[in-house]
C-alpha cells in the first residue's frame, strides 16, 4: 500500500509501480485471453489489451474501495463484461 500511496504524488514511485506491477506482468492476464481466442472461447475481435485493462481496473477499484465485496459473483461479472457476455 505504501508504494501505491506514494505514487499519487511522486512521479518516480508512479513509474516504478507502473513498470513493476503492470507492464512486466501484463502477459499474465493477456496470455490466457489470447489462448481463449485461439481456442474459440472468445470473439476473434476481442481487444486483448483493453480486456486485460478493464479486468485489472475493476478489480483494483473494488479492492481499494470495498474489498469485502470482492466476491466470486463480482469476478464473474467483471470477466463477462471484459470478455464479452457472448462467450462461446
Amino acid at each position: 500500500m505504501g508504494l501505491i500511496a506514494e505514487s499519487t504524488h511522486n512521479n518516480q514511485a508512479s513509474i516504478a509501480l507502473e513498470q513493476g506491477l503492470f507492464l512486466e506482468r501484463s502477459h499474465l492476464l493477456a496470455d490466457p485471453i489470447r489462448q481463449g481466442i485461439e481456442a474459440g472461447e472468445f470473439d476473434d475481435n476481442l481487444d486483448v489489451e483493453w480486456a486485460a485493462e478493464v479486468i485489472v481496473a475493476l478489480i483494483w477499484k473494488r479492492l481499494m474501495t470495498s474489498p469485502k465485496h470482492l466476491t466470486p459473483s463480482f469476478s464473474r461479472q467483471v470477466l463477462n463484461t471484459a470478455l464479452g457476455s457472448s462467450n462461446r
